[in-house]
């Protein structure tokens, strides 16, 4: 039996067990060592770096249609909507839903709590970027007779539909509905655990 390591005349008891990336040594305390296989780390690694280029293009994406914004001379209210509305849902909107994720190069040395308020922070953004986008579209078509195409249509209904949005998920996550538990569970019974 191998002997401690003050090579002293005591005997390691610890029972060593090895099952695949698990190593468990047994005695007075269950020690668990879990080293994560190569696929694991491979996935991990894949999934950040297609996170950081998601961010890379979005950032992208922002900075084309501010450019077109303030390069094309349109009216000022057209600029600051363009500027406003691309800020707030291409750019902040996609960053809550990022920061959620344990992943996400921003969010890796967040706690879970960390990451929620984070989220709640971004969307406070979007809606408020979203709205002032809004006025300043809404202030065009009322100072000017402004036509009404698939673009304007849509985002009225946006605007209109992300203000119920916004008070939803804070109303779910504060009435225990979404929480954490729940959603295990739920991820559970769907894999059939329970």
């Amino acid at each position: 039996m191998p002997k401690t390591k003050g090579g002293g005349d005591q005997v390691c008891t610890l029972e060593c067990v090895k099952k695949g990336h698990l190593q468990q040594f047994e005695g007075p305390v269950k020690i668990i060592v879990v080293e994560p296989s190569i696929n694991d780390l491979f996935k991990r690694i894949l999934e950040s770096s297609l996170l950081a280029f998601c961010h890379l293009f979005i950032g992208a994406a922002v900075c084309m249609a501010l450019y077109f914004s303030y390069i094309c001379r349109l009216p000022i209210f057209i600029s600051a909507h363009i500027a406003a509305c691309t800020t707030g849902f291409q750019l902040f909107l996609p960053s809550a839903f990022l920061i959620l994720n344990p992943y996400f190069g921003a969010s890796i040395q967040l706690k879970n709590r960390q990451r929620k308020s984070q989220h709640a922070y971004l969307t406070h953004l979007t809606l408020i970027f979203g709205l002032t986008g809004g006025l300043h579209i809404l202030c065009y078509i009322v100072m000017s007779a402004f036509p009404y195409n698939p673009h304007t249509i849509t985002g009225l209904l946006t605007l209109i539909s992300s203000i119920p949005a916004f008070f939803i998920g804070p109303l779910l996550y504060h009435t225990g509905i979404c929480s954490p538990k729940e959603a295990i569970t739920l991820k559970k019974i769907k894999n059939g655990l329970v």
